[in-house]
């Protein structure tokens, strides 16, 4: 049987809500420093059609860094993530720098 859109957006939308915060890690490192300084962020949802969606967050990054891995994180501070990703575009810094990532999503 094969859902309807309005149950692939509803579906969706709950996924969208389970991870709050995104980060960028070095294979399991979540990166550190920088001025300004590294930080999770709230990724920011466009609209949900058809049980699909992307958020994009965009981070300022310390020189030296490598960002290989996306992490999925239920606060902005502390923990494990949830769930990691391999980044879509890795990149090295050779100095400070930002970091635009865009997380696709689908549900069917």
């Amino acid at each position: 049987m094969a859902l309807s859109n309005t149950m692939l957006n509803t579906l969706a939308d709950a996924l969208k809500g389970t991870y709050t915060h995104v980060g960028l890690l070095n294979t399991s490192t979540e990166l550190t420093g920088g001025s300004p300084a590294y930080a999770r962020k709230t990724l920011t949802y466009g609209a949900t059609s058809n049980g699909d969606w992307a958020g994009t967050a965009t981070f300022d990054v310390p020189a030296g860094a490598t960002v290989n891995t996306v992490g999925f994180y239920t606060a902005s501070s502390g923990g494990s993530p949830v769930h990691t990703e391999p980044a879509s575009a890795p990149e090295t810094f050779g100095a400070q720098g930002i970091y635009t990532l865009t997380v696709n999503g689908d549900v069917d």
